[in-house]
């Protein structure tokens, strides 16, 4: 588990350090996906609001409708940044481990402990890499729900206090 947790640690700090499009990316998808949530969310009292006017229920219809497109856009665009961004951070570790492994002598590289230590690293980055990213990007969704919930709530509240 120490291993897990160091390993996940050297590579948010990749993250930080050399893809801050990855950081973007998944802040402002997150953000999209927020957005649509509570858009969602405002339709039906839109809808319950203006059923007495037709001309205004349509224009706010295609209101929606158009920035629920944007929304779901943005989200596309941005996740398949995020998906770039994360296969530029795994072969950017992989040029890094192969040049190092360039720097040792010939001798040396041939042994059998380096050899098995160059396996080692070329597997551990096979292995984390579709870990990490499910794992930093089910970070964002937790705290864009986190964040969905308490603007839900604040909005409950609000509207509670405007009723009474």
């Amino acid at each position: 588990m120490k291993n897990v947790i160091k390993s996940f640690g050297i590579l948010m700090n990749r993250c930080l350090r050399n893809r801050k499009m990855l950081l973007t990316g998944l802040c402002v998808a997150n953000i999209a996906l927020i957005a649509q949530s509570y858009t969602l969310v405002l339709l039906p009292k839109v809808i319950a609001g203006n059923l007495e006017n037709l001309d205004r229920l349509v224009r706010w219809l295609l209101l929606f409708s158009g920035l629920l497109i944007c929304f779901y856009v943005v989200r596309s665009i941005c996740t398949n940044i995020v998906d770039f961004q994360f296969s530029r951070l795994r072969f950017a570790m992989f040029r890094e481990v192969n040049n190092k492994k360039m720097e040792i002598p010939y001798w040396a590289a041939m042994s059998q402990s380096v050899r098995d230590s160059y396996r080692h690293v070329i597997d551990w980055i096979d292995q984390i890499d579709p870990g990490l990213q499910a794992g930093i990007q089910h970070m964002f969704q937790f705290f864009s729900a986190v964040l969905l919930f308490l603007i839900y709530m604040l909005t409950i509240v609000r509207h509670e206090s405007a009723s009474r």
